[in-house]
This record gives C-alpha cells, sequence and structure tokens, in this order.
C-alpha cells in the first residue's frame, strides 16, 4: 500500500480545486466528484480527515470568494453564484411590490453584498442577527458597494433558476 504525506494529498485536492476554479461558474451540488484519500497505515488518517475538510471547505470559499471578485471587477449582471459569509447588518424589509427581506454579508475577502430575499416566494430566514453565518446561491447583480444577492428562492413558474439561503443547517428556498 502506497503511503502519502499528508501535504502531498491536502497539495493535491487543493490543486483539483484550482482547476475547478478555472470554469465561468461553480459546479452545482450535483455535478461534484468524490476526491478518494490515501489510506494510512497509523491513525494520522483521521487527523487528515479533519485537515483536509478544513482545507477544503478553506479552497471553495476562496474559489467562491474570487468569483463574486471576478463578477464585481466585470460588473456583472445576472450572474449565478454560490457563497457564504457573515451576516453585518439586518435591515428593515422592504415591502414596495413583493415583499425581500434584506441583510448586509460579508465575504471572508471582504467584499460586501446586500441579500434581497423574496419572502413573499420563500419563508423568511428565521433569527437572523448580526454575525450569523449564511451560505446563499442566487443571482449576483453589480453595484458600486459590492453587488446584491437576489433569486435566493424558488421560481413558482419554472423560469428562472432556483436559489436559497441556509443557516444554521436549515436552507430556506
Amino acid at each position: 500500500m502506497l503511503n502519502f504525506p499528508k501535504t502531498f494529498a491536502v497539495s493535491s485536492l487543493l490543486a483539483c480545486l484550482l482547476v475547478v476554479g478555472g470554469c465561468d461558474q461553480a459546479p452545482d451540488d450535483a455535478e461534484l466528484v468524490e476526491i478518494q484519500q490515501p489510506a494510512f497505515a497509523d491513525n494520522s488518517s483521521d487527523l487528515f480527515e479533519v485537515e483536509g475538510d478544513q482545507a477544503l471547505a478553506s479552497a471553495a470559499e476562496q474559489l467562491n470568494d474570487d468569483q463574486f471578485a471576478q463578477a464585481f471587477d466585470d460588473q456583472a449582471d445576472g450572474v449565478q453564484l454560490k457563497g457564504s459569509g457573515e451576516v453585518i447588518a439586518v435591515l428593515p424589509d422592504d415591502n414596495k411590490g413583493s415583499r425581500h427581506q434584506k441583510f448586509l454579508v460579508r465575504l471572508s475577502s471582504g467584499q460586501t453584498l446586500l441579500v434581497a430575499h423574496n419572502i413573499d416566494l420563500a419563508p423568511r430566514v428565521a433569527d437572523l442577527s448580526k454575525g450569523d453565518q449564511v451560505s446563499f446561491y442566487g443571482e449576483y447583480v453589480w453595484t458600486p458597494k459590492g453587488g446584491v444577492m437576489h433569486w435566493t428562492h424558488h421560481d413558482p413558474a419554472a423560469r428562472h433558476q432556483g436559489g436559497w439561503i441556509e443557516k444554521d443547517g436549515i436552507r430556506y428556498e
């Protein structure tokens, strides 16, 4: 049996993620490919799983942040993106027309986004507070302040790709 050093395995995993990063859009969950971890002769494989999971999450977060930075630089409009960040402000609901729950998120890169979540089509994100961590998938629209995420819900007419917001393991779509 081959015994790979942990740094080689993590480096290989990160290299694979960087190749995926060259795509215009992060793959949907259904398109993710499972990467086999090498077996270790001792109990270090348990440690590798934790370190590997952390490295994978960090690399995926960086990939998502890079896509938001590129969308901002390109002044993109209508790009489907997935990301996560910290809620830095919960704003009053927008009740003109379709009602929207609004809040600001800071990505790990420092870029900020306004999230406008349609609460006429999806449930309100429960107990949302400053400091909460959220993940989201939706349509990015450029603004000079960082951008707006909307379409973070299903489309009842099935004409637009559905999105979501996730907080504390609960998905709102």
